[in-house]
């Protein structure tokens, strides 16, 4: 296949593509904006060309959320995923005893667990073994305390339980 060949800059007066007519604005020829916004990455690349035509001093490059100047990033333009800072999640497991059920409730001590429900997000997970039991028992967390988790069923369960508690630290928005 062969390469389209781009026209000189100085046929680009009158673009017809829309290669062209970003090319004819890159250069001066188009001093016109299109009737088409160009696109973050032209606008970026315009940018940057901007600045190397004004010997690379400060204040001329725009982000691509719009900031200008020396555009240095902060914690709120990348997500956590791309910059390394995860949100920290634990685990233990705890075992629900048969034996300990009392009026279909029991406690357990589960370290690492905070008082306060904004600190954390708590998921209990059954174990593979005790999955199909957890789930037919109605079993669930209903209440958090300083390293403990209180747990209700529907009916009691016959054999204990192992339960994986994931904890997620949390920050509240800004």
């Amino acid at each position: 296949m062969a390469k389209k060949k781009l026209r000189d800059v100085d046929d680009l007066a009158t673009p017809r593509t829309r290669t062209e007519e970003y090319l004819a604005h890159m250069a001066g020829k188009l001093v016109d904006l299109p009737a088409k916004q160009f696109s973050r990455l032209e606008r970026y690349l315009k940018a940057i060309a901007d600045r190397i035509d004004n010997g690379g001093g400060g204040g001329g490059v725009t982000s691509f959320n719009e900031r200008t100047g020396d555009v240095v990033p902060v914690g709120t333009d990348y997500p956590p995923s791309l910059t390394g800072s995860q949100p920290q999640v634990t685990y233990v497991s705890v075992a629900l005893l048969a034996a300990n059920w009392t009026n279909s409730a029991q406690s357990v001590s589960v370290p690492g667990v905070s008082a306060t429900e904004t600190d954390q997000l708590i998921q209990p997970v059954p174990a593979s073994a005790s999955r199909a039991e957890y789930e037919s028992c109605g079993v669930r967390a209903i209440a958090q305390a300083e390293n403990s988790l209180t747990f209700t069923c529907i009916s009691s369960p016959v054999s204990d339980l192992t339960i994986y508690v994931c904890m997620t630290e949390l920050e509240v928005a800004t």
